[in-house]
């Protein structure tokens, strides 16, 4: 079976494999120019070819495993390797050998120790369907030369991929529960600090000729319907225009096209007590096959929910630096004071979270300063300090609630990176938090 650019070449053996060269079977990944190191075929038009196949081997606990291989003496290009986009699609044709190879291990952990010649027998199938899927790719694709069916392929692929494997079907940021659906691992984590007094998390995925973004805001927005209006306003104006609105119990959403820029942008806004959530997934809406371009937009927007990250946040405090109890001022040898700073936006915490064995957990991530100088973290409340000496950018406190008050109370919360030459003093960057007791 060869696939590509050309699904299917019948050619003499001689220009299909080189016979001075040791033939190597690669396990499904992200291949490079230099997996292609076959003879090239001089009868065909294309400039690249793929052999990927489905194999069976045993394996001591399950009886048998399958798994996408592909033939580096099989497969060939006359492209250099600076040639990106071609290998894309020679990929994906890897990639849909690679779901069909999964689905055939999830038949084999359903249906143990059913013997080689019924696995055979089951693959033969599973390699039919997906012969017939690559023949698909490349028509429908033209060969990667249709961008937006390619595109379109792309995202059904990751789609398959993603549904057999073991992964979660959606991406979760931890800190704001804000939970959406990614067909792939999103390529770019946004972390904002101090921007109009808002801090932001986010994930954004730049693929399938779209963006897809997500940000959990830590804000105090108290007019939610004004904040709303106001983003609906100003795109309302100029070149942009709305095409559809709707406010439900879960949330604000609003499609809007721009005419100059002809892109089209699917937005939801929604809230909880702690943080609010914008979903964005933008396309041009000038692309053929625009409607299927909405489509994914669409799934991407209402994807969205807010989960409890509670257990994940335990899970981790059980490895975390202990927090130490004392008072507000380090003792370090080198520093003798501290320089508290003025309460603004300098990272973002997740929802604290009251354990069963009397402690309260705080994660906190800072923002407004590289890891580099960050020398500590701390948490005030009245005149008690809890502090841990950690040069990362993210710390987990862990209270004891028997130190804490008993009713809503407020505390500053933050880190501690080094004073200029002069004061030499300890500067506790901080934002003030308000508890609410569980």
């Amino acid at each position: 079976m060869l696939i590509g650019s050309s699904l299917f070449l019948v050619s003499l053996a001689i220009y299909q494999t080189n016979y001075f060269k040791k033939v190597i079977i690669t396990e499904w990944r992200q291949l490079t120019w230099d997996d292609f190191q076959g003879k090239v075929n001089p009868f065909t038009e294309y400039a690249a070819v793929i052999y990927s196949d489905i194999y069976l081997e045993p394996t001591p606990n399950t009886g048998y495993r399958a798994y996408a291989g592909q033939d580096n003496q099989q497969s060939w290009t006359t492209l250099d390797s600076t040639e990106v986009y071609a290998l894309n699609h020679e990929q994906y044709h890897f990639n849909i050998t690679e779901v069909f190879a999964r689905k055939m291990n999830q038949f084999i952990r359903k249906n143990p120790g059913m013997g080689f010649s019924a696995y055979k027998k089951q693959m033969a199938i599973f390699r039919r369907q997906e012969r017939q899927m690559q023949a698909r790719y490349d028509l429908e694709s033209g060969h990667s030369i249709n961008i937006s069916k390619q595109w379109l392929w792309e995202y059904k692929i990751d789609s398959m991929l993603l549904a057999n494997s073991d992964q979660p079907r959606t991406y979760t940021e931890q800190y704001s529960g804000a939970s959406i659906y990614f067909p792939s691992e999103p390529d770019n984590r946004i972390e904002i600090g101090q921007k109009n007094s808002t801090l932001s998390l986010g994930l954004e995925l730049k693929k399938y000729g779209m963006i897809m973004t997500l940000f959990s805001l830590q804000s105090s927005i108290t007019d939610r319907q004004g904040f709303v209006e106001y983003l609906t306003s100003i795109n309302s104006t100029g070149s942009k225009s709305i095409l559809h609105f709707d406010q439900n119990e879960k949330g604000t959403f609003w499609t809007v096209y721009d005419s100059e820029s002809r892109n089209v942008t699917f937005e939801s806004l929604s809230f909880t007590p702690e943080y609010s959530y914008r979903g964005v997934a933008r396309f041009n809406g000038h692309l053929q096959d625009s409607l299927q371009f909405a489509s994914i937009a669409q799934t991407y927007i209402s994807s969205f929910n807010v989960i409890n990250t509670s257990d994940y946040w335990s899970n981790r405090a059980k490895i975390s630096v202990k927090t130490k109890t004392g008072q507000v001022e380090p003792t370090v040898e080198e520093y003798d004071c501290l320089v508290v700073e003025p309460d603004q936006s300098v990272g973002f915490y997740a929802k604290p979270i009251f354990t069963q064995n009397d402690s309260l957990l705080i994660p906190f991530k800072a923002l407004a300063h590289p890891d580099g100088l960050i020398k500590g973290f701390l948490f005030i409340v009245d005149d008690e300090a809890f502090y841990s000496y950690t040069q990362s950018s993210e710390h987990i406190f862990k209270l004891p609630l028997s130190d804490l008050p008993k009713t809503i109370f407020q505390a500053r919360i933050g880190y501690l990176v080094n004073g200029d030459s002069l004061t030499e003093c300890y500067q506790f960057h901080n934002q003030s938090m308000v508890v609410y007791p569980d």
